[in-house]
C-alpha cells in the first residue's frame, strides 16, 4: 500500500515527543495571470529528530508520495533537499501549465478534493472569463488521529496551507479569514488535525482578449447600423466619421481647458 507523509509522522512521534520542535508540513500553492499553477510541497524535521534517527529519514524524499495529481495536462516536478535554520527535508516543486486544459484534479500536494466525483480544482472556461474554484481537505487526518488518543497530533505537527491568488484575480471568496501580512493576495488555512479542514476558495480572471475583441466588434456593429441607410456597409464611411467624431471630441476637450 503506498505511504503518505503522515505515516513518517505515526513511526516517529515518539522521537519527536523527547525532542524539541515539531515537525512541518506546508504547501503553498501559486496561480499567475496566464493560467499556470506552481505547488510547493516542504517536508521538515528537526534537526534533533534527524539526529536520533542517524540521519536515514533525511537521506529519503520526504515528498515522494505527496504529488499533485492531474489529468489532461502534463506537470514538471523537481525535488530540493532543504537544510534550513527550520529543519532539514525535502521541497517538491511542481509546475501545472495550461490549467483550464486539464481534465480532472485529483490530489493537490496534501489537499484532496471533498467530492471525489468532482475533484479539487475545477476551472469554467466561458467567453469573457474563466472561473477558477478549488474545494478540497487536508489528506487523510484520521491516520495522524489514530495512533495514540493522548496526544495531540498539533503538537506534533505543523502545517499551513498558502494558496496565493493571481494579482489580476476579481471576485475572491474564500473560507480562511487569515492573508498573508506582507501579501494581500495569498490566503493561508492553519491545519488543525484534530478536525475536518475544508479549503474553499474561489475567484474569476477576466479573458481580456475575449473582451477587446467583442468591444470592437460591438463598435463595428454599431457603425455599421448608423451607416447602412441603403443596406451597404461602406468601411471607408465608417472611418471617416470615426475621424470626424474624434477630432470634434479633441477639438471640444481643448476649448473646454483653454
Amino acid at each position: 500500500m503506498k505511504k503518505n507523509i503522515l505515516s513518517y509522522v505515526i513511526l516517529l512521534f515518539g522521537i519527536t515527543i523527547i525532542s524539541t520542535g515539531c515537525i512541518k508540513a506546508d504547501n503553498t500553492i501559486n496561480f499567475d495571470n496566464h493560467d499556470n499553477m506552481k505547488v510547493e510541497t516542504t517536508v521538515l524535521f528537526p534537526r534533533e529528530l534527524m539526529a536520533y534517527s542517524d540521519n536515514s529519514t533525511s537521506n529519503d524524499d520526504l515528498t515522494k508520495d505527496t504529488e499533485t495529481l492531474i489529468d489532461g495536462i502534463n506537470v514538471e516536478t523537481e525535488v530540493q533537499e532543504v537544510d534550513s535554520n527550520d529543519g532539514v527535508g525535502n521541497k517538491r516543486i511542481e509546475i501545472c501549465k495550461n490549467l483550464s486544459r486539464a481534465k480532472k484534479v485529483e490530489q493537490i500536494g496534501f489537499i484532496t478534493a471533498q467530492n471525489a466525483d468532482i475533484g479539487v480544482l475545477i476551472v469554467k472556461n466561458y467567453l469573457l472569463f474563466k472561473k477558477y474554484l478549488l474545494s478540497g481537505q487536508i489528506m487523510k487526518p484520521e491516520d495522524v488521529k489514530s495512533y495514540d488518543s493522548s496526544v495531540n497530533p498539533n503538537s506534533l505537527i505543523s502545517s499551513k496551507i498558502r494558496i496565493q491568488v493571481p494579482s489580476q484575480a476579481k471576485g475572491v471568496k474564500s473560507n480562511t479569514e487569515i492573508k498573508d501580512a506582507d501579501n494581500q493576495n495569498i490566503y493561508v488555512w492553519k491545519i488543525d488535525y484534530t478536525a475536518v479542514n475544508p479549503i474553499n476558495i474561489e475567484f474569476y480572471m477576466l479573458n481580456w482578449g475575449a473582451i477587446i475583441a467583442t468591444v470592437i466588434v460591438l463598435l463595428l456593429l454599431t457603425l455599421y447600423l448608423l451607416n447602412s441607410g441603403k443596406g451597404n456597409f461602406d468601411f471607408s464611411v465608417i472611418l471617416a466619421k470615426s475621424k470626424e467624431f474624434f477630432a470634434n471630441t479633441a477639438r471640444k476637450k481643448q476649448t473646454t481647458t483653454t
